[in-house]
C-alpha cells in the first residue's frame, strides 16, 4: 500500500511511504488506489494529487522546481586569487591617496585665502 501526505513540503515534494501490512493511514494523509500506484510511483516526490472528499482520484506530473543556483564561487587556484587581492588593495590604496590628496588641496586653498590661522 502507498500512501502520500495531502499537503505537499515548501518545495513542493510530498512525503510517501509504502506498508506491506494494513496500519491506520495517519490523519492529513490518504491511500494511493491500486490502480493508480504506479503511475504515483512515477511522480514521487513530485506530484499533483487529485483529491475528492480525502480520498486521491488521480495523479499527475507536479511541479519539479529548478535546482538552485550556486554563486560563482571565483578563481581557486592561489595565484589568481592574490592577483585579485592585489588589485583590490591597489585599489584601496588608490581610493585613499585621491582622498589625501584632496584634502591637502582643499587645506591650501583654505591657507591661501587666510582662513587657517599658523
Amino acid at each position: 500500500m502507498l500512501i502520500i501526505e495531502l499537503k505537499p513540503l515548501e518545495n513542493r515534494a510530498h512525503r510517501n511511504q509504502t506498508w506491506d501490512s494494513f496500519m491506520d493511514i495517519p490523519e492529513g494523509w490518504a491511500e494511493v488506489p491500486k490502480e493508480l500506484e504506479a503511475e504515483a510511483f512515477g511522480y514521487l516526490p513530485f506530484i499533483k494529487l487529485i483529491v475528492e472528499d480525502g480520498v486521491i482520484t488521480g495523479v499527475e506530473q507536479g511541479e519539479i522546481p529548478a535546482p538552485p543556483i550556486e554563486p560563482d564561487p571565483g578563481p581557486t587556484d592561489p595565484i589568481t586569487q592574490l592577483q585579485i587581492a592585489m588589485v583590490e588593495l591597489a585599489e584601496t590604496v588608490e581610493a585613499s591617496t585621491t582622498e589625501t590628496q584632496l584634502a591637502v588641496a582643499e587645506l591650501a586653498e583654505l591657507m591661501a585665502a587666510g582662513e587657517v590661522s599658523k
